[in-house]
């Protein structure tokens, strides 16, 4: 019987209600330790190493947060949160190849996401690379993502 509760399914999704709930109460420490739990359950969950690194960068634990966020984009490579998340802490630590290079991996998989192609070109723009970003922020454009078609300009 206790071996069944250890593996209920509803004792998982528990540990993760328990982790959104403390990471929106911006308890980041509460936040890793619930999702830690929810992660010995299920540890192919992306989006939870999502959460798990949006609390360790919450922490101010930026290599921490980098692994959890790579991690969340070997599991599934069209997180979108973490492609976001790793694209804010780049940019931070002015690591601007490395945002560049978060966005060319997500387009390889979701190519018509014009978001990405925006994300893409203000990249590119930190990159001082204006020739690319007005090609990223065209391919945006063209792919219905309005706030591109100014920049695309």
């Amino acid at each position: 019987f206790i071996a069944w509760i250890d593996n209920d399914p509803d004792g998982a999704a528990h540990w993760v209600k328990s982790a959104h709930a403390k990471f929106q109460a911006r308890d980041f420490a509460g936040a890793i330790t619930a999702a830690d739990q929810a992660l010995a359950a299920t540890p192919g969950d992306a989006d939870l190493w999502t959460l798990h690194g949006s609390a360790n960068a919450g922490l101010g634990n930026s290599a921490g947060a980098e692994t959890d966020f790579l991690r969340a984009l070997r599991l599934d490579a069209r997180n979108l949160a973490a492609c976001r998340q790793l694209d804010l802490l780049y940019a931070a630590q002015k690591r601007y190849a490395d945002a560049v290079s978060v966005w060319d991996f997500r387009l390889k998989f979701v190519p018509t996401d014009g978001e990405s192609w925006h994300a893409l070109g203000s990249a590119l723009m930190r990159e001082d690379e204006k020739h690319k970003a007005r090609k990223a922020y065209q391919a945006a454009c063209e792919r219905g993502y309005k706030p591109a078609c100014g920049a695309a300009n």
